[in-house]
């Protein structure tokens, strides 16, 4: 969406992120970034002037959070999506001598639903494009670990056909 509304984009991980960055890659990401081979900060610089506009973090881990705070521009703004479990630390320094905006969120609002089923209504983007596995109802264990470790994308879970009557179930 960001590179929808001209931003240039930038996705970052690791080799446990591998499926994810390739699907970024294979949706238009300018450029995908293995954090523990490249210099993410740099890459940021190089792009633009002097930083990102806007970073998100969405690993929720300190080094994640640092870097982003080091690859934001000076004035730009820093969001937290991740949930952070437990307490970090985070250079309060980078973001007052940058005069960082910093939001918090938690990924949703009634306001993003609606802009986000608009979207999907108007086929701006195809959300079959996120699902990488469709598995049966009865395997949502399968689903489940499978998300947990990463694997993939977001699984779909169908239910079986023909659905039971009410009067079926009850009986």
């Amino acid at each position: 969406l960001a590179q929808k509304a001209g931003g240039r984009v930038v996705v970052c991980g690791t080799h446990r992120d591998a499926d994810r960055l390739q699907k970024a890659h294979e949706l238009g990401a300018e450029r995908i970034v293995n954090v523990l081979s490249e210099n993410v900060v740099d890459i940021a610089r190089n792009l633009s002037d002097g930083g990102a506009d806007i970073v998100i973090d969405c690993a929720g881990s300190a080094g994640s959070v640092n870097q982003c705070l080091e690859a934001v521009r000076p004035t730009g703004t820093f969001v937290q999506v991740a949930l952070i479990d437990q307490p970090i630390q985070a250079d309060w320094g980078k973001i007052i001598y940058k005069q960082l905006r910093v939001h918090g969120s938690i990924a949703q609002n009634w306001a993003s639903w609606h802009r986000a089923l608009d979207l999907v209504k108007s086929n701006a983007i195809d959300l079959t494009a996120f699902v990488s596995h469709r598995l049966p109802i009865e395997d949502w264990q399968q689903a489940f670990d499978g998300a947990e470790q990463q694997q993939g994308l977001k699984y779909l879970l169908c239910p079986s056909y023909p659905i039971p009557s009410a009067a079926s179930i009850s009986a």
